[in-house]
């Protein structure tokens, strides 16, 4: 109990985020003059198919880690999906399901072999899936982000299939924090370790490494 209440309280703030950025949509589509009806039914169906395509695994969310930059961009998506309802209801929702399905991680690669691991603590949905806003950033988001937009890229590739062959524990964890956005509580109950001090020692020497080859902007503060 106590452990899901000290969950609770650290996504606390993204649950909010969400209920408020859906309320200001909302009420943008209403001073539009956009029928709620339509507003409601075209943000159910861009939830709905964005949570699906998650559970499925499909895709992973794409989140942006700033509050103004999901503002804006929730803010233009939805608007212009109650835009073409002015054309066709059926148009919007059309568009809404096929927005939804572009706005993840994975729907510029066909490379199945990147998809989420089934297995893994990603299998857990939450509210903040259906925008793209995390609640958290990280000092590694440079890296994060490459990965989301380039998953294939050769130089990563590279150094993972080395760390495969003779850093199992570096493999892992880029695996699961990099690849896969687990938090390091995560990867910690996953991989059975006493704390987050290899987890994070790991995370530091995965940036250092690929920090000049990838042309990553350097960590400024390096105890964050």
């Amino acid at each position: 109990m106590e452990e899901f209440i000290k969950k609770f309280k650290n996504k606390l703030p993204s649950y909010l985020f969400s209920i408020a950025e859906t309320l200001v949509i909302f009420l943008v589509g209403i001073l539009l003059g956009i029928n709620y009806k339509e507003i409601i039914f075209i943000i159910l169906t861009f939830a709905i198919t964005k949570l699906s395509m998650v559970k499925l695994k499909i895709a992973k969310s794409m989140h942006y880690k700033h509050i103004h930059e999901c503002v804006i961009w929730s803010l233009l998506v939805l608007l212009s999906l109650f835009a073409s309802s002015e054309a066709s209801l059926l148009i919007a929702i059309a568009m809404s399901m096929l927005t939804a399905i572009t706005v993840s991680t994975k729907a510029d690669t066909n490379n199945t072999n990147n998809l989420p691991d089934t297995n893994n603590l990603n299998n857990k949905i939450s509210i903040n899936d259906l925008y793209m806003w995390s609640g958290k950033s990280s000092k590694y988001d440079a890296l994060k982000d490459l990965i989301s937009l380039s998953p294939n890229n050769s130089m990563i590739i590279e150094h993972e299939e080395y760390w495969r062959k003779n850093y199992p524990m570096r493999y892992k964890i880029f695996k699961l924090y990099f690849r896969e956005n687990n938090s390091y509580d995560d990867i910690r109950k996953l991989e059975n370790l006493p704390d987050n001090t290899i987890i994070k020692k790991e995370c530091a020497t995965i940036y250092s490494v690929l920090e000049r080859p990838l042309s990553l902007p350097p960590i400024k503060d390096k105890n964050l």
